[in-house]
């Protein structure tokens, strides 16, 4: 539903299309006139009707934004009729009215007409004006007295100067406030994909607070830090904290890469999902199955953690759990937002890798079978174990047999 703004714009718009198009009109019909019944025209006052029609045409064509070429065409028009028209009423009337003063106006407010993109244009327009507004001046003081003449000349340099010195200024402050702003909005809405799925159909917006629904085929993956007491009673809590980082640094890479969501953290505990409503906006470089994609993704993380521990001789591992279902996924609560998932899938990857000895990864028979099912070689099990209350597991296996 158009909202009260939408409406109030449509009928303004509307109603400057159709004064365009009746002054056109008239202008025409006048003209035709003028030179047809009444002959009695100069050639001065046709290039002045003229310029009227110009500049009417071009604010009826300003209506249409739809066509750029058109609306980029329509502002030269405007803004060369404006100065036609300023320029030549004020010479028409062989006096000082102080029409020429309206061209010291176009040339503040042109280059509001333009882009930031459009400088070239702008600053054209800008310069038009000033040279116009000079040249009338001059032919105004044409026949008065050398000093008179001089005085004014001089004052309308001043004022033409100090006036886009000015423009600068001003502009250069709002665009450096423009950019701040788009920069800051990019932040927000990158930090608000990284929180909250995107809805389906429509990038721009996102999942409202409080929608859940169920997710069907969603591979879930718990990675745990073991030795985490030692490393307490080794390092103080800053540095803990920044070797907790260095690892999810690594484990959110592979994520990133492989199209796996990050779901959450929770101490030295790692969450992440594949199947569920992406957050983020990155290209995954893998398009394979996502239960192989899964497994290659938990394969990467004990690669990289053991690579890491051993670099710093950490003395610690990690275990890891997978298991493949349906969840239900979504936004509760209303402070401090973000999409979550539960279900017996989800508490199956945790029961997995809480049994899985360190430095294993544990799947579910099912994530198994989709495996199995999809012929990948490069990915081999062992024989299958009961975890706990009759769950079948299956250790994936570094290296296949």
């Amino acid at each position: 539903m158009n909202t009260f703004k939408e409406i109030a714009n449509q009928t303004v718009i509307k109603l400057i299309r159709r004064l365009s198009a009746a002054i056109v009109a008239s202008l025409v019909l006048y003209t035709l006139a003028v030179v047809f019944l009444l002959k009695d025209f100069s050639f001065s006052i046709l290039v002045l009707i003229a310029t009227h029609g110009l500049l009417f045409i071009s604010i009826l064509i300003l209506t249409y934004q739809k066509n750029p070429y058109a609306a980029k065409s329509a502002r030269f028009i405007f803004v060369g009729s404006c100065m036609a028209l300023f320029t030549l009423l004020s010479l028409l009337w062989h006096q000082d009215t102080g029409l020429q003063q309206f061209l010291l106006v176009g040339m503040i407010t042109s280059g509001f007409l333009f882009s930031r993109h459009e400088k070239n244009a702008r600053r054209i327009a800008e310069y038009s004006y000033a040279a116009l507004y000079l040249m009338v001046e001059a032919m105004i003081v044409f026949n008065t007295t050398h000093t008179f003449a001089t005085l004014r000349l001089a004052n309308g340099v001043i004022l033409v100067v100090s006036g886009i010195i000015m423009l600068r200024l001003v502009r250069g402050k709002i665009e450096r406030q423009a950019e701040a702003l788009m920069l800051s909005e990019k932040r927000n809405r990158a930090l608000l994909r990284s929180m909250l799925p995107s809805a389906p159909g429509s990038p721009n917006e996102h999942w409202p607070l409080g929608h859940t629904e169920k997710i069907d085929n969603v591979s879930v993956l718990f990675a745990d830090l073991q030795g985490y007491t030692t490393l307490s009673e080794t390092y103080d809590d800053a540095d803990i904290v920044r070797i907790l980082d260095d690892i999810y640094h690594l484990f959110d890479a592979h994520a990133l890469r492989l199209g796996i969501e990050k779901i959450k953290t929770n101490g030295d505990e790692y969450m992440a999902a594949i199947g569920v409503p992406l957050t983020y906006l990155h290209t995954p470089e893998e398009n394979t199955d996502q239960t192989v994609t899964m497994c290659l993704f938990a394969k990467a993380l004990l690669r990289s953690f053991n690579s890491l521990v051993e670099k710093r001789n950490l003395g610690c591992n990690i275990r890891i759990g997978i298991a493949t279902g349906s969840v239900t996924g979504g936004i509760i609560g209303a402070h401090k937002p973000h999409f979550d998932i539960w279900g017996k899938t989800v508490n199956r990857a945790s029961r997995l890798e809480q049994a899985s000895t360190p430095g294993t990864i544990s799947v579910c028979a099912r994530t198994r079978g989709q495996i199995l099912d999809s012929k990948t070689d490069s990915l081999a099990f062992s024989e299958s174990f009961v975890v706990g209350d009759n769950l079948v597991a299956h250790t994936l296996l570094m290296e296949p047999s």
